[in-house]
């Protein structure tokens, strides 16, 4: 068991902190995408958050991915979608509507767009329950 513990740990031990494992060579960060890919990309991260984050709106539309969970509806989980919404609209802003094809301007202002609703909609959310709680 010893020998054990011991042939696992030296390997470990031996690698350069921070570095690849011996014999590999780092990586080269990817390359960015261009401002269309970029956009799709956001999209897609848009979309597929929002059906994790609300997996019966996903059932609804026909999306079987999230059958297997209800929406999580505390706290919480209110304050990291908020977080996780005012991130991707910053990222999505950064992305320069001069470099976009008209179709593609369109798509990222309504994307821009469902983002602030999402964000519009979970604040209000929060104020009713505050007012609740107060009442």
């Amino acid at each position: 068991m010893l020998l054990l513990v011991v042939g696992l740990a030296v390997p470990a031990a031996c690698r350069t902190p921070g570095g690849p494992p011996a014999g590999q060579t780092r990586a080269a960060p990817p390359k960015p995408l261009e401002p269309p890919q970029a956009l799709a990309a956001l999209a897609t991260e848009y979309w597929d958050a929002r059906l994790l984050a609300h997996p019966l709106e996903a059932t609804d539309i026909g999306d079987r991915r999230f059958e297997d969970r209800l929406s999580d509806n505390t706290p919480a989980a209110r304050e990291r979608e908020m977080a996780a919404l005012a991130a991707l609209r910053t990222r999505v802003d950064a992305v320069p509507a001069a470099a976009l094809a008209p179709g593609d301007r369109v798509t990222r202002a309504l994307l821009l767009g469902e983002i602030d609703s999402d964000l519009a909609i979970l604040r209000e959310k929060y104020r009713q329950i505050v007012a609740l709680a107060q009442s």
